[in-house]
């Protein structure tokens, strides 16, 4: 996981029609608290025509690189994704083994900090309405009271702390530095068996990569150039292979890139800009 850089201001779609859906979501809060203190309240359902429409959810592909806010896989040739809420909208949980409380964050609904492209996998079969708070009791369970008091244990990559400073890599497994980069990945199922084995496949061409590139800089040389040659085939091919490797090490660290975070953690030299 690493930093998502949102665009400002948000999409003109959700200024337009953000303000209006929230004071009908409030207002049906206040006409009814009682029957609004249960998890999925039909009432407090924010609209997805409005927070998940495609300009806001093409917006939210773009600024994070078609990858997804949690996992940093880039999935979209498979599945459409999610316009993800970070803070849940509809019920909120603290730890997976526990219910599912009402209400959700709904006045949050048409927040664009509150949103997030996130994968199927991340969203709704590991996150799903999980949000752990250090303090349970300072929860913020309507639009009334403030959330300057909440400590969230899951990382958002939009906002709070630098996911790199929380959470890192010790080769393609994700491991936290803190309670809240633990959290998350714990939360995100972010070492997923198949999740890991992409990982680990990424990794081992970053690798291969990053010797292809630098093969001939080392002094001594790595390997003799003739014995290269007769691994490639030829000269030329051994040579468009190296063009092509040291074009992608400029490449390989950058936020665009697929699984940023975890080359960035096993391979610090390399450039991040």
């Amino acid at each position: 996981m690493i930093r998502v850089l949102k665009s400002q201001p948000p999409p003109q779609w959700l200024q337009l029609h953000g303000p209006a859906g929230r004071a009908v979501l409030e207002a049906a809060y206040d006409a009814d608290t009682t029957l609004c203190q249960h998890a999925g309240t039909p009432a407090l359902k924010p609209l997805r025509r409005i927070f998940a429409h495609t300009t806001v959810k093409t917006q939210l592909r773009a600024d994070q690189h078609r990858k997804c806010a949690y996992c940093e896989t880039k999935f979209s040739h498979s599945s459409p994704g999610d316009v993800e809420h970070y803070r849940p909208k509809a019920g909120y949980q603290q730890d997976q083994n526990g219910p599912v409380l009402g209400p959700g964050y709904y006045w949050l609904g048409y927040d664009w900090s509150n949103l997030l492209f996130a994968c199927e996998q991340c969203n709704r079969v590991c996150k799903r309405n999980q949000f752990p708070l250090r303090q349970p009791a300072a929860r913020v369970r309507n639009h009334h009271q403030t959330l300057q008091h909440e400590a969230p244990l899951l990382l958002n990559p939009a906002t709070g702390p630098d996911p790199e400073t929380q959470l890192t890599f010790n080769f393609e497994t994700a491991v936290g530095l803190s309670d809240e980069g633990e959290t998350t990945w714990r939360v995100c199922g972010l070492n997923r068996p198949d999740l890991l084995e992409a990982r680990r496949d990424y990794l081992e061409m970053v690798q291969d990569q990053i010797f292809l590139a630098t093969i001939l800089a080392a002094n001594p040389p790595v390997m003799d150039l003739q014995v290269l040659v007769a691994l490639y085939g030829s000269l030329e091919k051994l040579s468009e292979k190296i063009s092509a490797a040291q074009l992608n090490y400029a490449k390989l660290a950058k936020a665009n890139a697929p699984f940023a975070g975890m080359v960035r953690a096993n391979f610090p030299h390399l450039p991040r800009i």
